[in-house]
């Protein structure tokens, strides 16, 4: 059995990590949907997507970078890029938490609204420790080490949200989600003080100055991404009521896990499409890294098509049954998402993230005024074709740079 376990290459091993996050990710989903209903899944997925657009610059784009540097041990020390990335992400929480703490203010929320999206906001700046130090994982090829890390905090998670749902305390489920951060980041702190360098940072100015360079266009086209993604459910808040927000947010959690999914995937891979890069072997890597996210969009494409219906009220229950037609919009959605987190990797790999800013912009005023338009008269519904609209000029963009450094590959 050891033999066979040495034998799963890196890029295995981290999808086995993603896919067991992605599976319990979903099912905390679904045991919040039916256990609290959809008034407290509204309340559930409002705080999360306000505080997911509060923690807007946490980690601005470093991640592939540092996975870049991490690679370059020649010349780059390990704890020097550790030290360039905790400093993103010092300053990338401090921003979050002063503009947290202003908009919940200034929105003039209850107190548990309040309570539940800084919650969910300390949730995601945990998070941000828990993937900077999982891009070392991903740079020294660990992601099997790290499968035992991802088992233990999810079982946290789904215990915990198991134990505060069937309490009826919104509150001590979104603090199961911190418990599960917190557990993840030490294990994973601990994975690679052992096995790949001492998680004492040192912080070399040069280095710091070199992540952020690189890493500040994709931060920009991020924040574009994050306000796409995230403003339909404050929108929906603004201009409907918690029911709505409730069957929109239970579909677009489920979604969620779908499209951080395939972030994690794309990102598992692009350490070897890095290396095949630099190799000059890019032909037969390219393909395979494209056809993986074409089968999984095909493949989420035939279940909008086929047992969506079916499939909302069988994992969320009767009362989620309106939701149908929205869930099958963002399934549509989600399978062009899959598809261009992995174009956004080859972009990156290939030097060409300049193209970032300017694409998640047009994306993100398309989403914008498709919900002032549509969310009035067919409501949560009007906020998925603004999703799935989005994606799809989104899509468009990255095809035609793609095409057009296809053709320029030819010339030379």
């Amino acid at each position: 059995m050891r033999n066979l376990l040495a034998r799963v290459p890196p890029a295995g091993w981290t999808l086995v990590v993603q896919g067991i996050e992605l599976v319990a990710s979903i099912a905390a989903t679904i045991l919040v949907g039916r256990v609290l209903g959809t008034e407290a899944m509204g309340s559930f997925a409002f705080a999360l997507n306000l505080a997911g657009l509060l923690a807007i610059f946490l980690l601005f784009g470093t991640g592939e970078i540092a996975i870049q540097m991490y690679q370059d041990a020649e010349n780059t020390s390990p704890r020097a890029v550790y030290g360039a990335s905790l400093i993103v992400v010092a300053c990338g929480s401090l921003a979050c938490l002063a503009v947290g703490t202003a908009v919940v203010f200034g929105m003039g929320l209850s107190f548990e609204s309040g309570l539940a999206t800084y919650i969910a906001l300390v949730t995601l700046l945990v998070n941000g420790l828990a993937a900077t130090l999982n891009n070392a994982i991903l740079a020294f090829d660990a992601a099997g080490k790290d499968v035992g890390n991802i088992v233990v905090s999810r079982a946290v998670l789904l215990a915990g949200v198991v134990a505060a749902g069937l309490a009826g305390s919104l509150i001590g489920v979104l603090c199961a989600y911190v418990a599960a951060a917190i557990v993840l980041s030490a294990l994973r702190a601990r994975l690679v003080g052992r096995h790949l360098f001492p998680v004492r940072p040192v912080f070399d100015g040069e280095v710091t100055r070199a992540l952020w360079h690189r890493g500040r266009q994709i931060g920009v086209g991020s924040i574009f991404g994050t306000i796409s993604n995230r403003s339909d459910m404050l929108l929906l808040e603004g201009m409907t009521d918690t029911t709505q927000v409730g069957l929109y947010g239970a579909s677009y959690r489920i979604i969620n896990g779908v499209q951080a999914g395939a972030v994690a995937v794309s990102t598992a891979l692009y350490p070897g499409l890095l290396r095949a890069i630099q190799a000059g072997k890019m032909t037969r890597t390219r393909r395979l890294y494209l056809a993986f996210p074409l089968a999984v969009a095909a493949f989420l494409i035939a279940i909008a098509f086929t047992v969506s219906d079916p499939l909302v009220t069988l994992l969320l229950g009767d009362d989620f049954a309106p939701a149908r037609p929205v869930f099958k919009l963002l399934l549509l959605a989600s399978a062009c998402q899959t598809v261009l987190m992995f174009l956004a990797k080859y972009l990156i790999a290939r030097g060409k993230e300049g193209v970032m800013p300017t694409a998640q912009a047009v994306s993100a005023a398309t989403n914008l005024t498709l919900n002032v338009i549509f969310i009035p008269s067919i409501l949560a519904l009007g906020a998925a074709w603004a999703t799935l609209a989005a994606e799809v000029v989104l899509l468009l963009i990255y095809g035609v740079v793609l095409v057009r450094l296809g053709r320029a590959a030819v010339q030379r």
